[in-house]
Parts: C-alpha cells; sequence; structure tokens
C-alpha cells in the first residue's frame, strides 16, 4: 500500500455467526485504526464483491500511516481485520521495483510506439498463410480419399481374397494343416536326452579342435614330411611294428656283424680304433716303401698292415679289414 495516496483497495472474506456460511449481504463497516491509535468509523467506500468478499476503498488520509489496521465488522459475521504497512512511492520504488511508465517500458525493450504490430516485421496475412499450406477443404481424410497408384483395397477384406492371386498359396488354414500336421504327427523329433548325448559328443570335440593351431600345416606338408621320414628309415618288411618287434630280439653278434662301412664289419672297425689306440706297431723300409704293422692288444697278431711310400698311403691287403 502507498501512504497517502487514494485509490487503492483492502478487501475481507466474512463467514457467517451461526453456520460459517459466507456473509453476502446486510450492513458492512469498516473501522480505521492508524499508527495503534483510537480506532474511528472509516470514510471510505464499502463493497460486497460476491460470495462474501467485501472490499474497502479507504480515504487518502486513511492510507497516511506507518501501520493500518482496517476491521471489517457485520453483524451476521465474525469480524476480520486486514492490516497494511503503507510505503512512499519512493519507498516502494527503491526497493527494486521498475520505476518506468509506459512509455519507458516501450524504450527500454525497443519499441517506437504503442502499436505491437507496427513493431513487428512482416507478419503474413491469413491469406499468405492459406498460399503457403493447405486450406482445411485440401486435407487428407483416409475414409473417403482415394490414395494415389493404390487400386482395389477395398475389395481384400478376407484372407480368400488373396488367395490364387499372383503365385499366392491357394490352400486355406484346415489344408495347411492337413498337409503338415498339427505337432502330434511329429514323432522323429530328438527328444532332450539324445540332445544331452550330441552336446557332449561337441564339447569333446571342440575340446580337441581347440588345441588346433590357429594356422595349422597344409595337408602337402605333412606329406612331404612324412615321405622324407620314410626314406630315413626305409621301407618296412611288413610293417613298421613288425620292424621294431624284430629289433628286439637282435644279438650283440649280430650288431657287431654289421656292416659300419662297405666291406667292413662293427667288429673289424673297433678292433681297428684299439689297434690304433691301444696296440703294437712295426715299422720296415726297403726301397724308398715303408711298411707298418698293426698288432692287436695281444702284440703278436696282425690287425692290419699300412704301407707308406713317398707321394702315396695305401692300405695292404694283409690282415684284410673284413
Amino acid at each position: 500500500m502507498i501512504k497517502n495516496t487514494s485509490g487503492q483497495a483492502v478487501s475481507a472474506q466474512l463467514v457467517a455467526l451461526a453456520d460459517g456460511e459466507d456473509v453476502t449481504s446486510g450492513t458492512t463497516t469498516v473501522y480505521v485504526t492508524g499508527d495503534a491509535g483510537t480506532q474511528a468509523s472509516g470514510g471510505g467506500t464499502v463493497t460486497h464483491e460476491g460470495n462474501g468478499c467485501w472490499s474497502y476503498q479507504p480515504t487518502q488520509a486513511e492510507t497516511n500511516y506507518d501501520h493500518v489496521s482496517y476491521t471489517f465488522v457485520n453483524s451476521s459475521a465474525v469480524s476480520v481485520t486486514i492490516q497494511r504497512d503503507p510505503v512512499t512511492l519512493a519507498d516502494y520504488k527503491a526497493t527494486g521495483f521498475s520505476t518506468l511508465d509506459a512509455a519507458g517500458v516501450r524504450t527500454a525493450v525497443g519499441l517506437a510506439s504503442a502499436n505491437l504490430d507496427t513493431q513487428l516485421g512482416d507478419i503474413p496475412t491469413v491469406s499468405e498463410f492459406e498460399a503457403r499450406t493447405l486450406v482445411a477443404a485440401d486435407y487428407f481424410d483416409p475414409a473417403a480419399d482415394a490414395v494415389a497408384n493404390v487400386t482395389l483395397v477395398a475389395t481384400c477384406t478376407t484372407n480368400t481374397d488373396m488367395r490364387g492371386t499372383d503365385s499366392a498359396s491357394t490352400h486355406d488354414a484346415a489344408a495347411v494343416v492337413a498337409e503338415l500336421g498339427d505337432g502330434s504327427s511329429l514323432t522323429a523329433l530328438a527328444t532332450a536326452a539324445a540332445l544331452a548325448v550330441v552336446d557332449g559328443i561337441v564339447n569333446a570335440i571342440k575340446a580337441k579342435t581347440d588345441n588346433l593351431p590357429t594356422d595349422p600345416a597344409d595337408q602337402s606338408l605333412i606329406i612331404a614330411a612324412t615321405d622324407a621320414l620314410a626314406a630315413l628309415i626305409g621301407t618296412p618288411a611288413t610293417d613298421l611294428a613288425a620292424d621294431i618287434a624284430a629289433l628286439e630280439n637282435v644279438s650283440v653278434a649280430d650288431i657287431l656283424a654289421g656292416e659300419c662301412d662297405t666291406g667292413v664289419s662293427l667288429a673289424k672297425a673297433i678292433e681297428i680304433v684299439v689297434a690304433l689306440a691301444a696296440g703294437k706297431v712295426t715299422a720296415s723300409s726297403a726301397a724308398g716303401v715303408t711298411t707298418l704293422t698293426y698288432k692287436k692288444r695281444d702284440g703278436t697278431t696282425t690287425s692290419f698292415t699300412t704301407v707308406v711310400t713317398e707321394s702315396d698311403k695305401t692300405r695292404a691287403t694283409t690282415g684284410a679289414l673284413s
């Protein structure tokens, strides 16, 4: 409320003493008490606005207080007091509320005049809007309007309308069931137990294949490797397993009799090595030829003889290496 200013109003809701209903009639008097002074009957105007709401327009003098109470009294109603703390207009403006009048507001927002429509850009007229869009009469009505390039849609109302057209099936549902069965005839389907067995087998296979290298050797490489191995060990007499079994029956004498060089048995080769390492050797020379005779460990039995000339070294046949 602005202090010492007329043309203002306060309102109060009056309810009946008897039943609490709205008081809408009778005489309502407003008493004014300013700055805790003596209460006096108001000189302003009291009006029932409707539904028990009564308003009071105080005189200018009745607003010229720091604190003022307006008490609404009606013989049928509970009295109501409305309190106000009027401030001067200057104080009111100092609270941060706008002090601009209408012209000042227009200036602040950039409007040159009070007519808003003249301040906006080119607003299309109704006819211009309709020229840019469809009028109501041209809206699509799905219940009545036809869709371009679609015909005979209205005739396809049941499944029978489609059977036999454009290679569509001519069988109805009953015929399809009769052809495929209703499920009771599907007795050959795997049981859960059978599927579990298959699942176990697949898992076992997967456990093996998981160990395979990401880039296994080509089959031709494996074949070439096995051919090379066969060339090294020779062709089995019967089969490889029989050959390996036969090796288990080989005696020491058989091993020593085997050739370690052309015409030289393993036993003779061992004899020569022993004669060279621990045997006795004698030498005799004649006409530029030296004969070396290697004895066995007994010192008397000849193992082999070597004849040495100035330009050659040959093996004699004496004590042949066989």
